[in-house]
């Protein structure tokens, strides 16, 4: 795609868990654990219930960038709302990933896939000069 076709927001928090793991784990976390608190101790232990649900290396990552005895409030991301939806499904073909695959990740038609990437092809197109 063209620099000129800006990203959608993605929280910072899941941005972070897409970054170090894949985009599945960011949309599992925040499905899981969207618009709560969650406490976050000093040790990663596989006692804890992000351990469990996730995994250590997930906890042991939170423990490492949020510091440990602190709460993190979870955004609702992608799971939240239809402009979200969207938002994540735009997020994910600029990344490159099949349609297939986005509309799993997403939880969506593959036609609604399909169309947002007709979109942002017609976005790109229009962001460049006209010679003639």
């Amino acid at each position: 795609m063209t620099d000129k076709v800006q990203r959608p927001f993605l929280p910072a928090v899941l941005t972070e868990i897409r970054e170090r793991f894949d985009w599945q784990l960011a949309i599992d976390f925040a499905d899981a654990y969207g618009g709560q608190r969650l406490y976050i101790p000093e040790q990663a232990t596989a006692v804890h219930g992000i351990a469990q649900k996730f995994g250590v290396e997930l906890l042991a990552f939170l423990v490492d960038r949020y510091g440990g005895r602190t709460e993190i409030t979870v955004p609702m991301g992608p799971t939240g709302s239809f402009q979200a939806q969207r938002a994540l499904i735009r997020t994910l073909l600029m990344d490159g990933l099949s349609n297939g695959k986005v509309a799993k990740l997403a939880r969506c038609h593959i036609r609604t896939v399909e169309n947002a990437r007709a979109k942002l092809r017609n976005e790109a197109d229009t962001a460049q000069l006209k010679l003639i």
